[in-house]
């Protein structure tokens, strides 16, 4: 677990950080949200000490960062920045094994390593591994960045923007590809963003901050259901009712009443789909309700505009 203690940052005269206290649980991903110079960035970069506080603690383990080497500590800690970051002048599995390699590790752990990230980061390891940062998209560029944040195995992965840099399209699949990734590796993140949708998609803690303060901190349901003032009512806006919706498993909420599904009806929704994307398919049809299908295309169910509605309204403050 990573703590923040009543963290304090000064820039100058001007106080970045004040009094920051709120945690980031083993396994999940917390996502730092807010406005231009919240201090969403600052936080991050005290946990690797690439800043320190003035003031309070940052803690990992019950440990202060400020007790650890600074190599110590890093080799602990994956770091993936807005625009990736790569080395230019090395290949794409260089890149990759470049923190092994420091940490000692020979090189044919440091290829087999490589080769199995891109498999994981869905790149074809004997088409990339030769290549270089410049021959990449900058989708590409990002899972390499990603790649290589986990190639030692940390506990800890730190995300600035990781995405911000790549067109909405490529965006979208790199938050899915995140999201499935870290289903598989359960590491304990950190993710700065300034785009509530990413955040809602990819988190499963969401600490908003403004003016160096932490306003909420909570669950992406919870924060869109229940925004804690008018600030928080503000940032995450009027259609945040349509944005709860993508937390929600159709599977969750449809009726297993097959009685009034006509199978031959090809507009259906996945089981696995969300909620949101169930009232895409519902609103392009003539009818209150659509089918469920499971992977084999087997009608499980059935999901109505109005399950939708109870789910997206039911207990959010106006």
């Amino acid at each position: 677990m990573i703590e923040f203690d009543r963290v304090v940052k000064y820039y100058g005269t001007h106080r970045a950080l004040d009094g920051v206290t709120f945690t980031v649980p083993d396994g999940c991903v917390t996502v730092l949200i807010g406005p231009s110079g919240c201090g969403k960035s600052t936080s991050l970069k005290l946990v690797n000490r690439l800043l320190e506080p003035d003031d309070g603690y940052v803690r990992v383990d019950g440990r202060p960062v400020k007790s650890f080497a600074v190599e110590e500590l890093r080799r602990g800690i994956g770091y993936v920045i807005q625009s990736a970051g790569l080395l230019p002048h090395m290949t794409v599995q260089d890149n990759i094994g470049l923190v092994p390699r420091l940490l000692g590790r020979d090189k044919t752990w440091r290829r087999t390593r490589a080769l199995d990230l891109l498999e994981l980061i869905g790149l074809d390891p004997h088409s990339y591994a030769r290549k270089y940062p410049s021959q990449l998209s900058g989708g590409e560029a990002q899972r390499v960045g990603v790649a290589r944040a986990l190639a030692a195995n940390p506990p800890v992965l730190l995300m600035d923007e990781p995405f911000g840099a790549v067109d909405p399209l490529n965006r979208e699949t790199l938050q899915n590809e995140f999201i499935s990734l870290q289903r598989k590796l359960k590491k304990t993140v950190i993710f700065v963003t300034h785009d509530l949708d990413e955040a809602v998609r990819v988190a499963d803690r969401i600490v908003l901050m403004q003016d160096g303060l932490v306003i909420q901190e909570a669950a992406p349901e919870e924060l869109l259901g229940h925004p804690s003032n008018a600030f928080a009512r503000e940032f995450v806006g009027t259609d945040r009712a349509l944005k709860r919706l993508g937390r929600f498993s159709v599977s969750d909420y449809m009726s297993q009443d097959t009685s009034r599904v006509e199978s031959e009806d090809h507009t259906s929704v996945p089981a696995s789909a969300t909620l949101r994307e169930a009232l895409s398919r519902i609103l392009a049809v003539p009818s209150d309700q659509i089918p469920v299908r499971d992977a084999q295309n087997r009608i499980l169910g059935s999901i109505s505009l109005e399950a939708i509605r109870r789910a997206g309204y039911g207990g959010a403050s106006t």
